[in-house]
Order: structure tokens, then C-alpha cells, then sequence
């Protein structure tokens, strides 16, 4: 390059088994424990509920997961560990961000992806581990509660450390409220109560030492007097040190309240070309946190012809409730829709997905 005068080039480089990708993957370990109680009755009376069962239950559970990242490339470290000089007081190799006065990055070691396999296994190291035995304290942010610290001991992974908790508490009632006139007409009604609690911790580099907590820059940008350079700009809008590895702190819990009620009436029975007809409704009222309440329903027919043909048709609403990712966790998302109604050639709307920014 000096002898023509080529003062910088473009370099592609794609991870091998050899060097920079040899060991890159998920591990995870989850533990679960759930205990559930429950019970079932008959109702023996001379009233309106007579010969109907009831039935309840109360489930508790716990999950625990850690998901360890191992061998994920650091982008808070890549970029100086490429940028390798000579010493001049001793004429070895070394990043150049460690010869800056009172660096942070001394223990830089410089890597070389010049050709598959000259990386040293040092370099290797740092670029992709992180800190093991290092005392650890940060400043999570956790959208709408106070500010508070969170310490470990690092090791050289990067983990995801979730604990999910769920409460379910159930009861039904089911039975004949009547005789039709093609068979009995049958109901039931209850009531469900859930809860759920998600806590989601993160166990990784500081990042960058000298990044405000809370501007998710982890990635340290050019500076002269630190002697870093080299750093993509677009690199220092990474909230988080390990290449796609968007894992945020999260915390939140929400529940839901429901009653519904379901019934079957026969509408016509014991005709040679219908065997059986039934109408089958439900309606769902919820109350989800955070969204409000809304109501749903089905409305359907069954026809059986014979044993071997039969016929159904529903209409129904349906909805779901987000789930405790999809409320809490920061990493967001982005999609579109298009109006159905539109010419085929209408533009699609881009929509920006965003969580709850506090707890419910």
C-alpha cells in the first residue's frame, strides 16, 4: 500500500470455524415449576341446577431461564482490536486505543483477520468474551420505575436471565338447563382470572466506560486523545456490545379478568337425511390491563348427515392478549398494513411497534 500510494481499502471479511466464528451460538437452560389444585362437583338438588358439575382449579408457576451467548462479536471492541500499530517503546504489535494516557483499553489485543486463521486466540478472546471474575454494577433502564443498580460477578458470556411468574385461578359451571324439542339444551358459565410477572435481566460488558447509562451508545465513538479511530458511524447507534443481540432489561406484570358463558341447543334430530342439527353459542367478556375491556363472541351450526359427513360454520370474534414480551420488552419491531379494501396496488402503511413504557 506505501509503495502505491494507497492510503486505505475496503475489506469483506466472513467468520470461519478457524478464527473469529469457530464457537457462536445460544445456550439455554430453563427451569419450570408449577403446582396446580383443583376439584370437581356434582350438583344433586331438586332445583334448576340439578346434575350439574362444577369445576375450579388454582395454578401457580415459575419459569427461569438463562439464555448464555457465547461467542457473539463484540462491536464495543472489534474496531479497536483492528486498529493495530507498532509500539514504539517496545516494537510489539498492540491496539492502538492502549497507548492513549490512562487508556481503558489496555488489555486490548490486537486481531488480525488478514487470511483464515492468523487471529490469535487472545485476540479472539476479547472480542468476543467478556470479563470473567469482574465485580459488575449498572444502571438498568426500566421505563416507569425509580433508578436502581443491579451487581454480579461476570463470566466470559453474555446472559439473558428471565423469571416468569403466573397465577390462574378458574371455576365453571356446566349442565341441562332444558328439554328441547330435538334434545336437551345445554350451558355453562365461569369465570378465569390470570396474572403474569416478568423480570428479564442482563449480564454483559460495561460497554463503553465513559457512555451515559442511559444513551445506549455502548459503542465508543472516534476520539484523537483516546486514539480511536476507525469506528463506522453507524456502529454508535448499537444500543448493546454483542453483534444482534438486542436484549434489554425488562420488567413488568399485567392480568386479565374474564366471564363467559357457552350454550348448545338442538335444533332438529332423527330425520333420514339429517341426523342432527345443533346451534352452538358463547360470549366472552375481558378485562385485559392495560388495553381495557372488550367483548367476543361465536355463533355456529353443526349438521351431521350421516356418521361420516357433517358439516360446520362459525362466525366469531377473537382477540389476544400481548404477551409479556410484546409489552414489556424495549427491543420493539417494526411491520405494515394495507387496507384489504384498497386497489391491489395501494402502498403499504408503515406501523412501528413499540412496549409499554410502564408498569400496569
Amino acid at each position: 500500500m506505501v509503495e502505491n500510494g494507497i492510503a486505505s481499502f475496503t475489506m469483506g471479511r466472513i467468520g470461519h470455524s478457524s478464527d473469529l466464528a469457530s464457537e457462536s451460538y445460544v445456550r439455554q437452560s430453563t427451569r419450570m415449576r408449577s403446582a396446580t389444585v383443583g376439584f370437581k362437583a356434582n350438583v344433586a338438588s331438586d332445583g334448576f341446577f340439578n346434575g350439574w358439575r362444577i369445576d375450579g382449579y388454582y395454578q401457580y408457576g415459575e419459569t427461569d431461564i438463562d439464555a448464555a451467548q457465547e461467542g457473539g462479536i463484540r462491536i464495543d471492541r472489534i474496531w479497536l482490536a483492528l486498529d493495530a500499530v507498532v509500539d514504539p517503546a517496545t516494537g510489539n504489535i498492540v491496539c492502538n486505543a492502549a497507548l492513549a494516557p490512562n487508556s481503558a483499553y489496555r488489555d486490548c489485543k490486537p486481531l488480525n483477520l488478514f487470511g483464515r486463521g492468523r487471529a490469535s486466540k487472545e485476540a479472539i478472546d476479547w472480542v468476543t468474551g467478556f470479563d470473567p471474575g469482574i465485580a459488575v454494577t449498572t444502571t438498568p433502564y426500566l421505563p416507569g420505575y425509580p433508578p436502581e443498580t443491579y451487581s454480579y460477578i461476570g463470566d466470559e458470556h453474555k446472559h439473558r436471565l428471565i423469571a416468569i411468574e403466573q397465577e390462574v385461578v378458574e371455576i365453571s359451571a356446566s349442565g341441562r338447563i332444558a328439554e328441547g324439542w330435538a334434545g336437551p339444551i345445554s350451558a355453562a358459565i365461569g369465570a378465569h382470572y390470570r396474572k403474569e410477572s416478568l423480570d428479564q435481566k442482563v449480564q454483559a460488558s460495561q460497554g463503553n466506560p465513559s457512555a451515559d447509562p442511559l444513551d445506549f451508545n455502548v459503542v465508543p465513538g472516534n476520539d484523537p486523545e483516546l486514539r480511536i479511530r476507525g469506528v463506522p458511524g453507524g456502529a454508535r447507534n448499537n444500543s448493546v456490545e454483542i453483534q444482534f443481540s438486542k436484549v434489554p432489561f425488562a420488567r413488568g406484570e399485567y392480568d386479565i379478568k374474564e366471564i363467559f358463558t357457552e350454550t348448545l341447543v338442538p335444533l332438529w334430530s332423527g330425520s333420514r337425511w339429517l341426523e342432527q342439527l345443533n346451534f352452538n353459542g358463547a360470549l366472552r367478556w375481558a378485562d385485559y390491563a392495560g388495553s381495557g375491556t372488550i367483548w367476543t363472541y361465536k355463533a355456529g351450526l353443526d349438521a351431521t348427515f350421516t356418521d361420516s359427513f357433517r358439516l360446520r360454520g362459525t362466525y366469531s370474534r377473537d382477540v389476544r392478549a400481548a404477551n409479556l414480551g410484546e409489552r414489556f420488552d424495549r427491543t420493539g419491531g417494526a411491520g405494515s398494513v394495507r387496507d384489504p379494501r384498497k386497489l391491489a396496488d395501494a402502498p403499504n402503511v408503515p406501523v412501528t411497534l413499540e412496549p409499554i413504557s410502564k408498569p400496569l
